[in-house]
């Protein structure tokens, strides 16, 4: 028996990085006489203590007797319906000329040019706006006549037992073929269930959503379509999908609504997806006039520029460290998880989301911490924990030397360690080079940009204080910050409402220049560079 296929499959625990055995957020102690035997990541990621003292990697536990374990930490247990934190995406503004129509000469219900159904009285014209995330899925009710979106929704995305990130989902896929039909089923049935009580609460039949318009990276594009993702987790890193497609409902199992089309924006590149374009859409960035800067902040870092007619995209790999992911006490951004921090006369002080009792450090605490450590001092701009007696005297009591580690809260037993501050100089170097890698091939400079949109769920809630302060944003840019939140679905929100722009929506992807930042000369350099902390003292 393996544990990881018993909780992950039955009993639908989240495992972070997929039963890989590399984040060690699976750790459990073995309350049982007999031990189960010592694995090779068990020796990799645990310390020879714990395993002295029963500690076990669960993804990694192999026996065929009854076993008793504790798992000491609640965060992979956490209910599949968790409530999730979401900041709803800004729009540019748009003429309504929905996709969805009906002619009352032809008494025919329209899908831009297709013909859905025939009816003799006019029906309510509805569909939902979809953006499946790696970690969730949102879905909106839209009004198509009105142009109103009535109602949201949201989930945490069930794929979610293979990993939280899309290599994870990829490799599992690459182990078992049988994984993508169940991969796409679970997200079909997450979007119809909360499609469904949508249309319940909002007195809306199931028979009036016409249109179904999704968003997501190109791996999410790749399995609701039931296309195999796995050329994009190898080089040279090709999408299977790369224009927009249109399905009927019936086709990709939709069973629960009438009769209808599921449409998927298109993709830029094996990184780059649907969700970004959507993300050009609803900022405008395609016809912006001057010079401006799209960046979505997560696990795989995206950035877009417009520079004087001319869009240039790039993707990095951020890793999971932004959000909180293979942190020694990192977690989601979940009720008591740290979010903001300061120094106050030399003490630390930090916040928590909802006001409740640490229990670790989400995404935007850690880039808080970081800042604020760099400028007292207890980081180096290398990224080195600071030795003693080159602090002030004051702050001393923050280093723990012999472990490796920067106290926030000891009596909770809550800490940045080198290690985790050596995966935020990784994060933070992917980003910023690819920045300044877009900045170089469009032959421009941070000067010329006028505005930096920010978005994604993560972006929404890291202050320009962070974002700079930790270096992932050049300083120059600032004062050009604009949050945009979840852009994927206001993007997709427009496709949806405007006929023409649902038609330009595979021009604008042909018209971009992808940078693949591993082909370009001297990059290993630029990265380099990247990953130095900018030092600002307290005033």
């Amino acid at each position: 028996m393996n544990l990881f296929r018993e909780l992950s499959e039955k009993n639908k625990v989240v495992f972070p990085c997929g039963g890989g055995g590399t984040c060690g957020k699976c750790k459990v102690k073995v309350l049982s006489e007999k031990s189960p035997p010592i694995q090779a990541a068990d020796r990799k990621i645990l310390s020879q203590l714990e395993i002295e003292q029963g500690y076990r990697l669960a993804c990694h536990m192999e026996g065929t007797e009854e076993v008793e374990v504790l798992f000491e930490s609640d965060e992979i247990v956490q209910d599949q319906n968790t409530k999730i934190i979401l900041h709803e995406g800004k729009y540019a503004p748009f003429l309504l000329d929905p996709v969805i129509r009906y002619s009352k000469d032809e008494q025919t219900v329209f899908f831009n040019e297709m013909r859905i159904e025939k009816l003799a009285i006019k029906p309510i014209l509805a569909c939902l706006v979809v953006d499946i995330g790696s970690t969730t899925i949102v879905v909106s009710l839209v009004d198509v006549e009105r142009g109103l979106e009535l109602a949201t929704m949201t989930s945490l995305n069930p794929q979610r037992i293979y990993g939280q990130d899309v290599m994870s989902r990829i490799t599992a896929i690459q182990r078992d073929d049988k994984k993508l039909k169940e991969m796409q089923t679970m997200v079909i049935e997450t979007i119809q269930n909360l499609g469904e009580q949508l249309c319940v609460s909002n007195d809306i039949a199931l028979t009036s959503i016409y249109g179904i318009f999704i968003a997501g990276n190109a791996v999410m594009n790749h399995i609701v379509l039931n296309v195999s993702p796995e050329s994009l987790g190898l080089a040279p890193y090709s999408l299977a999908v790369t224009s927009s497609q249109e399905y009927s409902f019936e086709a990709l199992g939709f069973k629960q609504f009438g009769k209808g089309i599921v449409m998927t924006l298109p993709n830029i590149s094996a990184f780059v997806g649907g969700d970004i374009v959507a993300g050009i859409i609803a900022t405008a960035l395609y016809r912006y006039s001057g010079t401006a800067l799209l960046v979505d902040i997560g696990t795989n870092g995206e950035m877009v520029l417009m520079d004087r007619g001319r869009l240039y995209s790039t993707s990095c790999a951020a890793g999971p460290a932004l959000e909180g992911m293979n942190i020694a006490c990192g977690v989601t951004a979940q009720s008591g998880a740290i979010e903001e921090a300061s120094f106050v006369r030399g003490t630390l002080r930090y916040k928590t989301i909802n006001c409740k009792k640490a229990v670790g450090i989400c995404g935007s605490g850690i880039l808080a911490l970081v800042r604020e450590f760099l400028k007292v001092g207890l980081i180096t701009s290398r990224g080195n924990i600071a030795k003693i007696d080159q602090i002030d005297e004051r702050l001393a009591r923050y280093i723990d030397q012999e472990n490796k580690r920067v106290w926030v809260d000891k009596k909770r037993n809550i800490y940045l360690s080198q290690k985790d501050i050596r995966q935020i100089q990784l994060a933070k170097g992917a980003i910023l080079s690819g920045i300044q890698c877009l900045l170089q091939v469009s032959e421009t400079d941070e000067t010329s940009i006028e505005v930096v949109y920010i978005a994604g769920q993560f972006g929404s809630y890291v202050t320009p204080d962070s974002l700079v302060g930790v270096g992932l944003i050049p300083q120059g840019m600032k004062e050009k910050i604009e949050y945009v939140g979840n852009a994927s679905k206001a993007g997709c929100y427009i496709v949806a409402l405007n006929r023409r722009i649902y038609d330009r929506s595979n021009e604008i992807v042909d018209s971009i220049q992808h940078v693949e930042l591993s082909y370009l000369e001297d990059y290993d350099r630029t990265f380099a560079k990247a990953t130095v902390f900018p030092i600002e003292k307290e005033k």
